[in-house]
C-alpha cells in the first residue's frame, strides 16, 4: 500500500494483485481503457466482473461502494465557511512603529 507521511490513510481499502501482461496484450488494454476513458486498473476490474458473470462465478454486477481512494484530510481549498477574511483582522491588528 501507499505511505504518505503523517497519515495512517491509504488511497483505497480495496483489495491489490498483480499481474504479469504480453506487450501486445498491455497495449491493447491500454488503448481500450483510454477509449472507454477509464484507468487501466478500472478497466481490468470491469472486464474481471463481466467475465465472471458470464462463467456464473458472480451472480449480479458489483455495488461501487467506493468510487475514488477518497481526499485526504485538508487537501484542496478550504469551502468558503471555512476561510477566515485575513484582509480585516490584518489592516486592523496592525499598529503604527515608533
Amino acid at each position: 500500500m501507499y505511505a504518505i507521511a503523517g497519515l495512517d490513510q491509504v488511497p483505497t481499502k480495496l483489495n491489490r494483485i498483480t499481474v504479469a501482461l504480453e506487450p501486445e496484450l498491455y497495449e491493447a488494454l491500454q488503448a481500450y481503457s483510454t477509449r472507454s476513458r477509464r484507468s487501466m486498473s478500472n478497466q481490468i476490474s470491469v472486464i474481471l466482473e463481466q467475465a465472471l458473470i458470464t462463467t456464473g462465478d458472480l451472480k449480479a454486477p458489483i455495488a461501487r461502494v467506493e468510487k475514488r481512494g477518497g481526499k485526504r484530510p485538508g487537501a484542496g481549498k478550504p469551502k468558503k465557511s471555512e476561510r477566515k477574511d485575513d484582509r480585516a483582522s490584518s489592516t486592523d491588528s496592525k499598529e503604527p512603529e515608533s
